[in-house]
């Protein structure tokens, strides 16, 4: 199986067996809870470890990640300076790998709802925006852009295809 290299253990946090480590692009926000096996190790030589829990510190440069097994200092103590693989094609899942694209360009297709459930439209397409991504889609008749910041996403189904999103106020109705 080829990989490609997507970030590196740094340290042991905490005393129940946490790590702290940094991904080599950015991490799609909510793709957290269903990251895939990360392998640690060597390009040649590694193991699969299973994330149980993900968050980002203060200043979003590193991840404390826990892992599957691994609930004591002791248990992890072996994991810093370890680099971190997935398996080549697998990174574009969950990576934004190519600066120009969206973070949220997954969701093209997905249905758009307001933060009550109401149904906006399909998504057509993602404007990437330097300050915050929109979502192109056709509300009542006519094309509306809304902000996708992580801020104002409450919920993505994968399996239903849905993102319930906050709507600013008066958006809608522009």
């Amino acid at each position: 199986m080829e990989v490609i290299q997507v970030g590196k253990v740094h340290k042991v946090h905490g005393i129940r067996g946490w790590l702290k480590i940094s991904f080599s692009y950015p991490l799609t926000a909510l793709w957290v809870d269903e990251l895939p096996p990360l392998l640690l190790g060597t390009e040649t030589k590694n193991l699969p470890y299973f994330p149980e829990e993900l968050s980002a510190t203060s200043d979003e440069q590193y991840f404390l990640v826990k892992f599957e097994d691994i609930d004591t200092p002791e248990a992890a103590v072996l994991l810093p300076g370890k680099d971190i693989f997935m398996q080549l094609g697998r990174e574009q899942e969950f990576f934004v790998t190519d600066q120009e694209e969206s973070a949220f360009d997954f969701v093209i297709g997905y249905m758009l709802l307001s933060e009550t459930g109401e149904f906006i439209g399909t998504i057509d397409d993602i404007e990437a925006m330097p300050a915050q991504d929109l979502a192109k889609v056709h509300y009542r008749g006519k094309e509306v852009l809304v902000p996708l910041a992580d801020e104002l996403v409450l919920a993505v189904d994968h399996k239903a295809k849905t993102i319930k999103v906050t709507i600013p106020d008066g958006l809608l109705s522009l």
